[in-house]
């Protein structure tokens, strides 16, 4: 193993290889010149040596106590439902490995700060959130950071998705979940508000549901979070017509608007008096200089390659917890603001109805 190290690559066990491994986690660390696939690790023998011989595994298990005990690791990435990620980082860490988890972290609150506790006292746990690092979430953290706009005040969420496939399969594992397919979703957009609001004490949610699918208890929600500093919203729709993800935070002297689409980042000053139109026809001006850059930006690099919607998260956090691993650098996202989200999420989904559908319990 310290061999390994010294030749600059880690290597990784892959533990679950459902959809989101196959999808992103497996793709990344195969290609990463400083990773190994060592072992992957599914309940699903079949599917172990699939992904075993397709991303180039040097073993497949079914059994990750066992892994953990022959196999010379690193590094464990846990792409398991959310509700075993406590035991296996409990298992990996009881042996000095440190993990990569994917979100949701845990299942509970509960089992968040067991898991923080136990990473203080054994090891380093990296929390996968691939949507906190867009590149425009990270301007806008590094421009409130430096109190570019004063202390942040309001964090305004909006996320709208098609998911009508899984709305309408009754049989889908999204249903089993906490607050049925909302417990797939939400916790994306809940790491975000925690990062730029930090721990909250009143949270207030509802839900109504448009599609035709009687089996469904909603497929749109919205929130209401506050502290003694803050206010925060998320509008998510689960039947749009389109995929959009924005955020707007407003701070004591101004606001950034994030567009997740195309990256966009658009700072706004104060202004005091409305009428002021020089004022306002400059913040229009800064306006579409800011999105056609951003989209300048996005379009070039997709098409060159280097940037991947779908991946890019991904891609960003696998290769630092890599980093980390090798030269105990610094990784991006702190295991504190997951436990802070973990509870966020307790707190809403405890207020969504049971959804009327049933299937096998999912991956990540």
């Amino acid at each position: 193993m310290e061999s390994q190290r010294k030749q600059g690559r880690v290597r990784v066990a892959v533990v679950g290889v459902g959809n989101v491994a196959q999808l992103a986690h497996l793709p990344v660390l195969s290609g990463m010149r400083a990773a190994t696939i060592a072992a992957v690790c599914d309940t699903d023998p079949e599917r172990a040596k699939r992904a075993a011989e397709r991303w180039g595994a040097g073993h497949a298990w079914t059994d990750y106590e066992a892994m953990l005990r022959e196999e010379e690791l690193d590094l464990v990435d846990v792409c398991t439902p959310p509700g075993t990620h406590l035991h296996i980082v409990k298992k990996a860490l009881e042996r000095g490995i440190p993990c990569i988890v994917e979100k949701p972290l845990t299942a509970t609150p509960r089992e968040a700060e067991e898991m923080a506790h136990l990473a203080q006292k054994s090891g380093r746990v990296f929390p996968l959130y691939n949507l906190s690092v867009m590149p425009c979430l990270r301007q806008a953290s590094a421009l409130v950071e430096r109190g570019a706009i004063g202390e942040v005040v309001g964090v305004d969420i909006k996320g709208e998705w098609d998911l009508s496939d899984i709305l309408s399969d009754a049989g889908h594992w999204a249903h089993r979940l906490q607050g049925g397919v909302f417990g797939e979703s939400i916790p994306h957009l809940t790491m975000v508000l925690a990062q730029f609001m930090g721990s909250v004490d009143r949270v207030a949610a509802i839900t109504a549901r448009l599609s035709p699918n009687g089996h469904v208890s909603g497929d749109q929600l919205r929130v209401v979070v506050a502290n003694k500093t803050s206010l925060g919203s998320i509008a998510l729709s689960l039947t749009a017509p389109t995929s959009r993800f924005m955020v707007d935070i407003t701070g004591a002297r101004g606001s950034l608007s994030i567009d997740g689409n195309s990256q966009a980042v658009v700072r706004r000053g104060v202004v005091r008096h409305p009428s002021d139109a020089l004022a306002r026809g400059g913040e229009a001006l800064n306006d579409v200089r800011s999105r056609a850059w951003a989209l300048a930006w996005t379009g070039l690099n997709y098409a060159i390659g280097r940037y991947r919607p779908w991946v890019y998260g991904h891609q960003y956090l696998l290769e630092r917890a890599v980093q980390a691993v090798l030269s105990g650098a610094e990784y991006p996202l702190r295991l504190e603001t997951a436990v802070e989200a973990i509870k966020y999420d307790e707190a809403i989904l405890s207020q969504v109805p049971t959804s009327t559908a049933a299937g096998p319990d999912g991956d990540s």
